[in-house]
């Protein structure tokens, strides 16, 4: 993994981003991708490193990028697995994740958008399936904000690091989501 930084112009892209999927709340944004992906299923394959979530200092999860080729199309998506120590607070106090991909840097927000509530059935959950050659460059990220768990949102969204598809490395750093026990935030220009 490269130890580049984002820049200030990506980070205040990437914060807009969030806090426009936060308020976007239940509004599911990803009907066209579940449209045209195939129902049959492929090969899927963890193509980025995990970003951890915390809320008020308790890790709730964490959520990667998967990948899968079907049919001569290449597809990403989000994948979130809640902590299993933490899923009964989630399930508990109606908690829920905001999960997409979005194309980096240029940051087309809320792709294959889907918001999941925790369920006391399923620890995973996903994002609904983008094309990553929609965009140019065909670089993506993962991207997960934990909602109303047990008090209100607190910090940034969890970001992978980015999947560079036209050469399969990846660039960028793993942001932890969420915030401290005090409430502080995590994201920094640290990289991990």
């Amino acid at each position: 993994m490269s130890s580049l930084r984002l820049n200030k112009i990506a980070r205040t892209a990437l914060l807009a981003t969030t806090a426009a999927v936060m308020m976007a709340g239940t509004a599911a944004t990803g009907s066209a991708e579940a449209a045209v992906h195939p129902t049959a299923s492929c090969t899927v394959l963890n193509v980025s490193d995990p970003a951890d979530n915390y809320q008020y200092g308790t890790y709730t999860g964490q959520v990667e990028q998967q990948f899968e080729s079907c049919n001569g199309v290449d597809y990403a998506r989000a994948h979130y697995q809640w902590a299993s120590s933490y899923l009964p607070t989630a399930v508990k106090d109606k908690g829920f994740v905001n999960l997409y991909v979005e194309s980096y840097p240029t940051g087309s927000p809320g792709n294959g958008q889907v918001t999941a509530y925790a369920t006391a059935n399923e620890q995973d959950a996903w994002s609904n399936w983008v094309d990553i050659h929609s965009v140019s460059p065909d670089t993506w990220v993962a991207i997960a904000v934990v909602v109303g768990a047990p008090k209100s949102p607190c910090g940034y969204a969890a970001i992978t690091d980015a999947h560079v598809y036209s050469t399969g490395g990846t660039t960028g750093p793993v942001l932890l989501g969420g915030c401290n026990a005090a409430g502080t935030p995590y994201w920094s220009d640290t990289i991990l």
